[in-house]
């Protein structure tokens, strides 16, 4: 019954994420996040190996500005605490490369707990354009 309910919470999530764009992918702008070396909100060195330890790891990708990526935020973190032990959550938070303290604060105060990292200007070029 609890792998059902995890499963729901994470099609439904997927359901409600309205802030993606609804233009075709261009293929020539791959990202790979097999290797990567980038920071969390903290300042915290983080690489590929966030992977490592798991079966598999969710990425939330969210905005400041976006009204319905926050609203999920509370949603998440709750999800965050119900995943098995091989089951990790990361976010990318698209903007927190100017200013981490509001990304922080939603986080903070919405007890969301995962990683938020902040975008190296690859993953701008590259999967979050």
């Amino acid at each position: 019954m609890k792998k059902q309910i995890i499963t729901l919470m994470i099609i439904t999530i997927l359901l409600l994420t309205a802030c993606s764009s609804s233009e075709e992918v261009d293929n020539n702008n791959e990202y790979n996040l097999s290797s990567f070396a980038t920071v969390d909100l903290y300042g915290e060195d983080v690489t590929e190996e966030i992977f490592a330890d798991y079966d598999v790891t969710m990425i939330n990708v969210w905005a400041t500005w976006c009204g319905p990526c926050i609203n999920e935020i509370p949603a998440l973190g709750e999800l965050k605490r119900q995943l098995p032990e091989n089951f990790n959550m990361i976010s990318i938070c698209t903007d927190s490369n100017r200013d981490t303290s509001n990304a922080i604060e939603i986080l903070t105060s919405n007890n969301a707990d995962f990683i938020a990292l902040i975008p190296t200007a690859d993953m701008e070029n590259g999967f979050l354009s």
